[in-house]
Formats: C-alpha cells, sequence, structure tokens
C-alpha cells in the first residue's frame, strides 16, 4: 500500500490533517478513531462449481476460460497499527511503516518505474534486511474499472476479495519466468542472478 505524501489528506471533501489518518467519519458527521477491531464482510475465494480455473489475466484479453467466484464471511478486523509488539516482517510477515514518496504522478508510467520502484526497493530492503530487491510491474487499481484484468500502461478494478498474489510455489515460478540468462535488472543499473535450485 502508498503511504500519503501529503501533509494533509481529503476524507469525505474535507480536509484532513496527515495526522488524524486513523480518524474515521462517524454517523454524526464528526470525527471518532475507529475500534481496535470490529466485524466486517470480507469476500474469500471458493472453487468455481463447474470446475473452471480461478485466475485473471494481465496484459492480454479476457478469453472467457478463468473465473472469480467469492463468497462473503464475517470476520473480526484488527487495527494492526495498534499491536504490540509492533508486526514486523520476520514475526508477522508485513509491517506498518511509514514511507513517503516523491512520485507526483503515479499515473505517470515512467515516473512510477524510475523514481517509485527504487523507493519500494529500498522500502523492501530496510524492511527485511536484504541486500537487494526487484520490482519487476506493477497495477493501478482504479474504482471506476470493471475489470480485473490489467493492460500494460492501463488500469484495473479493486480487486474486491481477500487474496495474496503469490503463494510458497507461485512467487518462485513467476521469478524463474522473469529472469534471463542474462540476470534480472535491480535498478541500479547493475545486473544480478539469482540461484533458484
Amino acid at each position: 500500500c502508498l503511504a500519503s505524501t501529503m501533509k494533509k489528506v481529503v476524507v469525505r471533501g474535507r480536509l484532513v490533517p496527515r495526522e488524524s489518518r486513523r480518524l474515521a467519519w462517524s454517523g454524526r458527521g464528526g470525527l471518532r478513531r475507529p475500534p481496535a477491531e470490529q466485524m466486517v464482510s470480507l469476500n474469500y475465494q471458493q472453487p468455481d462449481p463447474q470446475g473452471r480455473q480461478m485466475g485473471r489475466y494481465i496484459n492480454r484479453a479476457d478469453c472467457g476460460d478463468v473465473v472469480d467466484v467469492s463468497e462473503a464471511r464475517q470476520v473480526v478486523m484488527r487495527d494492526a497499527r495498534l499491536m504490540e509488539p509492533a508486526a514486523r516482517v520476520g514475526t508477522k510477515g508485513f509491517e506498518c511503516r511509514s514511507w513517503p514518496s516523491q512520485v507526483a504522478d503515479f499515473g505517470d508510467e515512467e515516473e512510477v518505474r524510475s523514481r517509485y520502484y527504487a523507493e519500494m526497493i529500498d522500502l523492501v530492503k530496510a524492511a527485511s534486511g536484504a541486500t537487494t530487491a526487484y520490482v519487476f510491474d506493477h497495477t493501478i487499481r482504479e474504482t471506476g474499472q470493471a475489470t480485473l484484468n490489467a493492460a500494460a500502461g492501463g488500469s484495473a478494478a479493486p480487486v474486491p476479495r481477500v487474496h495474496c498474489d503469490y503463494t510458497a510455489a507461485g512467487a518462485p515460478r513467476r521469478l524463474r519466468q522473469l529472469l534471463s540468462s542474462d540476470g534480472v535488472y535491480d535498478g541500479s543499473g547493475e545486473r544480478a542472478r539469482l540461484d533458484m535450485s
């Protein structure tokens, strides 16, 4: 997720100081802190009753042979910013960290690739202790879009369900697809090779 780079953010048409970003609108028209936990309805992916493959397309037209079936479930959602001790990548697999971006226009593909990718590489290194990190692509999601399928340089609809982009088997497979015999560009002008055996 993206950290806000502005001093103030707009919430329902009202300018709110960045320090108040944890505040939410109450039904009475005022600001209040959200509860530390609450019951929410989240969509979870389900196997297709007709046995079709689940998934979506990236950089190609929808052929109609994959589907995305989900079911709503009530779950308890907790505010991760209030966890004690704080979540860390090494202990929980995620971390809440402020990392302001210098990107002025996320719709500018070149600026995102040249500036934001470098910022995300630095973030991953700082949070994980890694010496090398790679960014290979991104998807801009906009509520005005109807399809989850993203075309190169375009945008896609927000994913309306709980999901993980990669599984333990899928992440190494995707990395192998991205690696060429020359290695992977890491944003610094250097080439790197990874042993995936």
